[in-house]
Parts: structure tokens; sequence; C-alpha cells
């Protein structure tokens, strides 16, 4: 048995929250978005993930009339206060906006922007008179601590106070009424004070008939009277209270209710709509008569496969923003109109840092699998059906391939520099889990008649697939990787302990070669590395495939959520369920930002966020691919950019030469991603030319891709940088 040589650094790396440069947005399709606020009577500012839509509803039709991108996720609070509306992030503070005429305008953020703590959210839960109230969730290697922060929105939106709680203090909600401002605590606890008291949150405590062992997952002050929604996650109730004093609330009325997460509630004259998520991702819409004699139900609808977010008054209906519909309901809760069906793209992978595969969805219905260009900015004209999928299996990051399975079926999916060349079809007489493709070699996972784990092998030649060895392990599952065409790992997990077998493929038998354990199964192949995500990363080095090296290991934040991609030039970017993370060639974590979306490394320094309903192209500036880290750390007086970057057509490059002395000749050099010199853009050398200057390349009789501009002086190259023309 042959034995894994450790060499291990562990990577504990502090960091900020910052903002990578935007370079362009595409558009996919407007998912106009299930929260938000009205305007007046028929406009509504409407929230959808890190977009804003200002829309009109006119004869039962939507009109667009404009759009806001932001770069941070939008969470569900949000409240308004002077015609300024404050919207929630999860990690980077409240957004301000106002809507002037048709135009939304950002006005700026208030709250926790960076820290040094991984914050999971913060954003706004109330704002009276000037005086916004915030809630941070941070989070250390160990516990998590809540801050309630005030500021004054008045006085430069400035830190009025702040209040440090563990998790069983949090604040669900805040209400002001008349001089008093009142916090409802998730634990049921009712806390009050006056303007004096807040500076040191000197508080007391409310009574009232609470419910022992239940939370406070929703409330409402409505019309002089407070609604708290209690639930110990199997039933709930919701009461209504009135005021006594500011010390004592009055039970007036009880109603049990099902378990319902997050509950919503609109008061119209004596009619109460009640509306939240079920198990899954169906929505019930509850209708109560308030009369003498108690709420008398008057309809009830479930929804299903559709989330409801805000419900508003519409004339004589309802209108409903859904995540997959925006509705009309009659009186009876009915589908009066549909107005809009929207559909948000949820990527899965991305081939040749050019074609994005993603899945398109309809709510949370999938919708079938679309290639799209980001060259071309458009899908390719081709989809699957919804009933296929992309196989979750582990490659290599600069594939040619891509496998969607479907059941007993399998597509090897083909691509060039122009799209899809070639689909592979395959049939199967065993229900497929995981399959891996390299070369000419593809393994198969799946479960035999006894329930064993089985992995299968087959070469393919000239669309010829030919089985070489089935073989059976005591496992129930496992997860088989190609290292290469001659070498395969496979993952068994158990108890949270996972066991790598090594094999080497001798004419498609296995032969073991030895074993190594870790945290969980290899997630992501760069370069001859591995990576296995766990809450510290492993990454393992095969390049020596019959001695492979343990390298390093990464800490938080890179822990086991999300995905992570490669830039081909040693900088790994980790995707994980709140956080974006970007690691050097050192394995430190240099950059880190909060999101909720899709991110992936795009070429050297530029990454494509996928943002549900559009794509962002940012660029990362402290990210240089191997030939600008060389020429950049010697030729420092020689700077070079163009901007724009994505461009079409024309693009202006920028150099800085120190001193012309003895330059017969400067140039700028245009290479395709071949090498190929395909322009060249000539700098007459003159005194004029000292420091700073520009040419501009016009790129019209060119076709979209990757182009690298050179400074040369005199036949020397002075300087590389990469640029993408998209037409």
């Amino acid at each position: 048995m042959k034995f894994f040589l450790i060499i291990t650094t562990i990577i504990i790396s502090s960091f900020l929250y910052s903002n990578y440069n935007v370079v362009d947005r595409i558009e996919l399709s407007s998912m106009y978005g299930a929260e938000g606020f009205r305007i007046d009577e028929n406009m509504f500012l409407l929230i959808s993930a890190k977009t804003l839509n200002l829309i009109s509803i006119e004869n039962d039709q939507i009109a667009l009339i404009d759009k806001h991108y932001s770069d941070n996720f939008f969470s569900q609070n949000y409240s308004v206060n002077n015609d300024i509306y404050y919207i929630s992030t999860f990690v980077n503070g409240t957004e301000m906006y106002s809507v002037e005429g048709n135009s939304i305008n950002f006005l700026g953020q208030v709250g926790d922007v960076t820290n040094e703590q991984l914050t999971l959210y913060s954003g706004n839960t109330a704002i009276y008179d000037s005086l916004l109230f915030a809630e941070t969730i941070y989070t250390y290697n160990e516990y998590s601590e809540s801050h309630l922060k005030i500021y004054d929105t008045y006085n430069n939106n400035s830190l009025y106070a702040s209040f440090a709680m563990d998790s069983e203090e949090r604040i669900q909600n805040v209400f002001k009424v008349d001089d008093f401002y009142y916090f409802i605590r998730y634990n049921s606890q009712i806390l009050y004070t006056d303007i004096d008291g807040l500076a040191d949150f000197a508080v007391n405590e409310v009574e009232y008939n609470n419910l022992q062992d239940y939370w406070i997952y929703s409330s409402y002050f409505i019309e002089n009277k407070l609604y708290l929604y209690f639930t110990d996650y199997q039933t709930g109730f919701l009461k209504e209270f009135s005021f006594a004093n500011e010390v004592e609330l009055i039970e007036s009325y009880t109603l049990e209710l099902p378990f319902i997460p997050e509950m919503d509630i609109l008061k119209v004259d004596n009619t109460l709509i009640l509306w939240g998520q079920l198990s899954g991702f169906d929505t019930e819409i509850i209708k109560y008569q308030i009369t003498e004699d108690g709420w008398i139900l008057e309809n009830d609808r479930i929804f299903e496969n559709e989330l409801i977010g805000s419900i508003f008054t519409f004339g004589e209906s309802l209108l409903a923003l859904g995540g997959a519909r925006t509705i009309i309901l009659d009186s009876e809760l009915n589908t009066q109109n549909v107005l809009y069906e929207s559909y948000f793209y949820v990527p899965k992978d991305i081939i040749q840092d050019r074609f994005l595969i993603v899945q398109k969805q309809y709510g949370y219905n999938n919708a079938g699998i679309f290639i799209y260009d980001l060259y071309s900015q458009q899908f390719l004209d081709i989809e699957f059906s919804d009933d296929w999928f992309l196989s979750p299996y582990t490659r290599k990051q600069y594939t040619d391939t891509a496998i969607l399975k479907n059941g007993y079926q399998a597509k090897i999916v083909y691509f060039d520099e122009t799209g899809i060349s070639e689909i592979l079809d395959l049939d199967f007489d065993y229900l497929l889990h995981l399959l891996s493709f390299i070369d000419n070699t593809l393994v198969v996972s799946y479960q035999n008649e006894e329930s064993n784990f089985c992995v299968s092998c087959f070469s393919y030649d000239n669309g010829d697939l030919q089985l070489l060895s089935e073989n059976e392990f005591s496992a129930v599952h496992g997860v088989p990787v190609l290292i290469d065409s001659e070498h395969l790992l496979i993952s068994f997990s158990e108890n949270y302990v996972t066991t790598n077998e090594y094999y080497n493929i001798n004419n498609g038998s296995f032969e073991f070669i030895n074993s190594f354990e870790t945290e969980s199964a290899v997630s992501y192949f760069f370069e001859e590395k591995l990576l296995f995500k766990t809450m510290f990363n492993e990454i393992y080095d095969f390049s020596d495939v019959e001695n492979p090296i343990l390298e390093a290991t990464i800490s938080e934040p890179c822990t086991s959520y999300g995905r992570a991609s490669y830039n081909g030039h040693g900088y790994l970017l980790f995707d994980k369920q709140y956080t974006v993370s970007v690691v050097d060639r050192q394995y430190d974590i240099i950059d880190c930002w909060g999101d909720l979306s899709f991110t992936y490394f795009l070429n050297d320094n530029q990454i494509v966020i996928c943002e549900y309903d559009h794509l962002t192209i940012a660029e990362l500036p402290y990210v240089f691919s191997e030939e600008e880290t060389i020429h950049n750390s010697s030729l420092t007086n020689n700077n070079l950019s163009n901007s724009p970057n994505p461009f079409n057509p024309s693009t202006e490059i920028r150099y800085q030469l120190s001193d012309i002395r003895d330059i017969d000749f400067a140039a700028i050099e245009i290479y395709n991603i071949k090498g190929q010199l395909v322009d060249k853009l000539p700098i007459t050398p003159s005194p004029e030319i000292i420091g700073k200057g520009s040419v501009t390349w016009n790129a019209s009789e060119f076709a979209s891709g990757v182009y690298f501009y050179k400074l040369s002086v005199d036949g020397k190259q002075k300087g590389i940088k990469k640029m993408l023309l998209l037409k």
C-alpha cells in the first residue's frame, strides 16, 4: 500500500465585503417580483432578487416603466417613510430609493455595509419618524450574535444606538404607538420604551396573555389593533389585541390556524385576509369577515407550487404578486386574470467559459435545460425538456462536454467554439445515478437489483459505446470521479466520514491502489487538483497520480455550501450560500462579498453572476493571469487597460510610456485566442506621448471572442492584457 504525502497549510484569513466592478448586465427575462410597494392606484415598485421594477397596471395589462439593478441581494424586509423606500439587503445594510415620475432613484445606503465578521443578514425592521431600526446578525466561529441598531436618517444616517443580544432575544418587529416604541421578540416577549429610553435601551415588559412554548413569527399593527401569530412549528394561533394602556394588552380574539412560517395580513374594512407559505412551495390564502359574533370564514384557497409575497386591493378585486405569476383574484379568491407569467434561470454549469447551462424555472417547477452563449448573448437554438437534468458529476474545469440524464437515459453534449457540435444519446438498463466522462472513457454509477452500489466502465469510439467492466461494491452509495482516462477515484460516505478509494483502470478493469479519508466526497476538479468541500476545504494535488498530496485546506468562509470555479491561472472562486470568496494561488482568501446569486469565473479576471432575471459581467481588478503577473511585476511603467471590456465593436486601449529615448517603433498588437497576430495599432514616438496615451481598436470586422492586446516597443513586449469582444 502507498501512503499519501501530506503537506498541508491551514488558511484562515480575515476579509471584508467588497464590490466588484460591473462591466455589463444582460437581461434574460422580466421577473417583476413577489414583494413590493404601492406607489399610487396603478403604479407599484416591485422587488425581485437584485432588481427593482417600476410597473403600472391598467386595463389588466402590465407595463414596465423603469428598472434598477443593485449589486446586493434584497431581503423581504422593507418600509417607507416620507416617500423614501427603505429596502434591506442580506449582507450590506439597507438601500434607500425614491420614485420621481417614471424613474427609480438610488439615494444611498445606511447600516452595516462592511465588517470583518460574516454577516448573514443586515437590514431594516421598521422606520418611525427619523429613526431606522435595523438588525444585523454576525456569525463567528462558534456562535452568532444579533445587534439591533438605530440610525437617525435626519442626521446623515448616523448611528443613534446599538444593542447586542443573543439568538433568543432577537427582535421580530418594531412598532410605534403614540409616544412609545414596542419591540416584539420571537420568544414572545414584548418590550416598550419612550424616546428617552432608546439611547440605552431602557425597556419594560408589556403584560399580556401570551402562549408558553410558542414563538411569534408574524406581527402587525393595523387600525390600533395588534395582531400576533404564534406557532410551535406544528400549529398556530392568530391573536388580536388592543392597548388598555402602554403597559397592558387586552386580548379580543383568538383564531387557530395551521402552521404557516411567514404569514402576512391585509385588513380591508371588516375583511381580514391572511396568506402564507405551507410546506413545500404552496401558498394558502384565507379570507375572514369580522363581525360582532367573531371572525367568520368566507373563503380558503391553496395555490399549489406558487409562492405569493404581497397582496394589494385592486378595485373590487385583489392583486397578488407571486414568484411565478402576477394575478387578479375575485372576491371568492378565484383567479380572475393572469397578468404576467415569469421565468427565471438557475445556472448549473459553464462550459469553455462561454456556454452557460441553465435550468429554466416557472415558479418552482423545472421548465427545461437551455444553453446560453455569453459571447452572442443569445440562447442556442436547442433545448432539453423538463425531464432532463444536468448530471451532478465532478469534472475538469475546461471540459468541452456536458452530461444530461433522464432516468435510464443520458446525453453527452459536445461543444466547440460555435456551440453544440454533437449529442450522443445513451440508453441503459438501470436507473442512472452519476456519470463521469474524460476523453473516451465513461463511468456510470447505479444501484443493482440487490441495492448494491455499482460502477460500470465504458469506452466510446466513433459513436460506438462498449461496456468494458461492471463492478459491484458493498456500499450503498458512492461518487465516482475520473482523474484521467486511466485513473478513478470513488468516494464512499458513512457516518460523516468519507473513504476515498483510488484505482487504476486497465482495459476497463479496476485495480485498487490505495485509499484515504476526508470529511466529504470530492466536489470539484481543476488542473490536476481535487477539491473536497467541507468545513475545511481540502485540496489534493494529483499531478503525480500515484502519490497525491494534500496541498492545503481553506477555512471559513469557503465552507460546504455552493460551488467552486477556477480561472485557469491559479485563482479559485467559492460560491457559498450567502457569500462569494476569491482565493489566490497561495490559497489565501483575498476578497469576499455577500450574495445569494450564482457566480462563476468567466476568464482571467472576469466573473459572471447569474441573478435569476439577468446576468452581470464583472471584473475583479486584483486578479491577474500568469502572463500579467510576470509582466506587471517588472514593467509597472507601462500600465495597460481598456474600456469598455467586454466591448462591441470598439474599445479604448490605454498605455503609459515613461521615456521615449531610443524608441524607434511602438505599437499595440492584437492577438486572437490562438495566439495569432490579427491587428497592429502603431504609436508614433514623440515627446507628446510621454506619460499616458490611448488608441482605439475597432473590431467590427472580427468575430466575438477573447483577444489579447500587448504593448510592443522596438519588438520587445512590455505588457499584456485580455479583452472580450461580445457581439
